[in-house]
């Protein structure tokens, strides 16, 4: 009896040293874990052959009820052990593992307990990662058209690549309107700042330059309105937690209005960079003008400059993460652009300008430093 009652002692020893080492192999393994399939994976590397011969896991959505759990019958060798994975008192999945011809025995359900804790924090980091994508993309997503309208006589081609992937929305965004009567208005606009915060105030701001666009204001004006809105904004903020944060907006807006021989092009700038014009025989023009940023400055009138678009002139609307990017010794700044352009005189359809701007500004650019990318080309291919 003492001879037995030692060799268990000595197995329940070996077991608990055999749980605490796969205890720390499964810490070690899921703390980096931000995909739930690979948190998937590495549970089951963990758990077969060594407690189980299957191994699944079944995520429980966020809010959702769990799924009864039958308790494995003692006569029933097919029937899977169930070990719930929980945060904060919430079951967020479910480990159901089993071995061919048995039922688990005591001793492998009590070590897939003891892993349960690190698999539940990784798939609660996993899972709250996998929100913050989703609805970063979502939100993203929100801030651009859903898709641009033909406009006659114009192609429209447009680009937009966010700095990473993964990166908290907010930042660059653009629109293409049809213009009451007939032409285009083209935006792209740039936002202070990252995440939600700086989101709200691109929607914001993209919505007020659409909405004054379609009651048929000029360039000139949606700018002024918009940095009305948002000085209001700045002023009730300022009544909400008694103190300024003000966060401005630059953008520049084109409108293009049909003529005999293409169109006429009125631009306004809210301290963004000139849009670059590139004619057909060749020529490339800065259509700069002169306006502060949007948000800071009180009653201040926008300029608009004047200018005509004739058959094949190509007009490229950017944000700053196309001209400031950097590859030593040789910057690609806005001549840089214009010379691009130029150089694709017997190819230059809007939609394969815009890749090649975009595929040259990602050429040039160290992924981790490159900023969010917004682009409007359009080309005029009318009157016929």
């Amino acid at each position: 009896t003492a001879a037995l009652e030692h060799a268990l002692l000595l197995e329940a020893e070996r077991q608990s040293a055999r749980d605490l080492e796969l205890l720390a192999k499964a810490t070690a393994a899921l703390a980096a874990s931000l995909d739930i399939e690979l948190v998937a994976a590495t549970i089951r590397e963990l758990l077969v052959p060594y407690l189980a011969d299957e191994c699944d896991l079944v995520v429980v959505p966020r809010g959702g009820r769990a799924a009864p759990v039958d308790e494995a019958s003692t006569d029933d060798d097919s029937a899977p052990t169930v070990v719930l994975l929980r945060d904060r008192g919430e079951v967020i999945g479910r480990l159901r593992l089993s071995r061919r011809g048995r039922p688990l025995t005591a001793a492998e359900v009590g070590a897939a307990e003891l892993v349960s804790e690190p698999a539940s924090r990784a798939l609660a980091h996993a899972l709250a990662f996998s929100e913050q994508v989703r609805t970063s993309a979502t939100l993203e997503h929100s801030l651009l058209p859903e898709a641009i309208l033909p406009v006659a006589d114009l192609e429209i081609a447009t680009r937009y690549l966010p700095a990473t992937e993964g990166h908290a929305a907010g930042g660059d965004f653009y629109d293409v309107l049809q213009a009451p009567g007939g032409g285009a208005v083209l935006v792209v606009g740039d936002v202070q700042g990252k995440g939600v915060e700086a989101a709200t105030l691109t929607s914001a701001a993209r919505h007020t330059l659409r909405a004054a666009a379609l009651d048929g204001a000029g360039p000139g004006d949606m700018l002024r309105r918009l940095n009305t809105a948002l000085l209001y904004g700045h002023a009730e903020r300022l009544q909400a937690v008694g103190e300024a944060t003000v966060r401005f907006v630059t953008a520049s807006v084109v409108a293009l209005r049909p003529t005999d021989t293409g169109f006429t092009a009125v631009v306004a700038s809210g301290g963004h960079p000139p849009p670059v014009l590139v004619r057909s025989g060749g020529g490339v023009e800065q259509l700069v003008v002169d306006g502060p940023l949007l948000g800071v400055f009180d009653d201040h009138c926008y300029e608009e400059r004047t200018t005509e678009l004739g058959l094949s002139d190509v007009l490229v609307l950017y944000t700053d993460g196309v001209t400031e990017q950097r590859q030593q010794p040789v910057p690609f700044d806005e001549a840089q652009l214009g010379r691009l352009v130029r150089n694709m005189l017997t190819a230059r359809q809007a939609e394969a300008v815009a890749q090649v701007i975009l595929d040259t500004v990602v050429a040039v650019s160290p992924r981790e430093v490159r900023d969010d990318i917004a682009l409007v080309v359009a080309r005029v291919v009318g009157p016929r």
